[in-house]
């Protein structure tokens, strides 16, 4: 009998640690999808959670991640341009450390007129991206990525020596979510 009991011990562990940890946001995704009238992916960067998911009255969806597990916050909420933001999850409390936008890609739109001059230009899976990293406060990553029917700005705090390769680890995976 403690055997049977041991071994069921041992799978419990061994089920709980295998997987990635990720969160399924699928319903999240799907409400998202539908208000936005293309396909939403919710992306999580290692070790962060969703924080806030919405959408703007331009279809513009917004994901933010962070690695605080805040309070619901409350009351209506506006974006920069005085925009209705509806939540379809979140928004908690605390400051995103990695934030996505989506956006259908408007008519003509060209990555190389659109960027910044301070930003370069990298390939990834046969997407350009066009970003730059701030050495400045607030340090971080800021890129563009030019895809067939979308546009994503992923922006992302962190130390600017080190985060490079961590924001273009998560851009190919947003890419081949996307996949467009």
């Amino acid at each position: 009998m403690k055997k049977v009991l041991l071994l069921f011990v041992l799978l419990f562990i061994l089920s709980a640690c295998n997987g990635n940890g990720s969160t399924d946001y699928s319903d999240y995704d799907k409400e998202l999808s539908e208000k936005a009238g293309y396909d939403v992916h919710i992306i999580e960067p290692n070790d962060l959670t969703l924080t806030a998911a919405n959408i703007t009255t331009d279809d513009e969806v917004g994901l933010h991640f962070s690695q605080v597990d805040g309070e619901l916050q409350s009351g209506s909420v506006e974006d920069e341009r005085g925009d209705d933001v509806e939540y379809v999850y979140g928004p908690y409390v605390g400051d995103s450390k990695y934030r996505v936008i989506i956006q259908p890609k408007p008519n003509e739109f060209q990555l190389e007129e659109y960027k910044s001059d301070e930003m370069d230009i990298h390939e990834i899976n046969g997407h350009d991206v066009a970003y730059e990293i701030n050495d400045m406060p607030p340090e971080g990553f800021f890129g563009i990525i030019s895809l067939e029917e979308l546009v994503i700005h992923v922006n992302i705090q962190g130390d600017a020596d080190e985060i490079e390769d961590e924001a273009f680890d998560y851009i190919e995976k947003l890419i081949d979510a996307y996949g467009n």
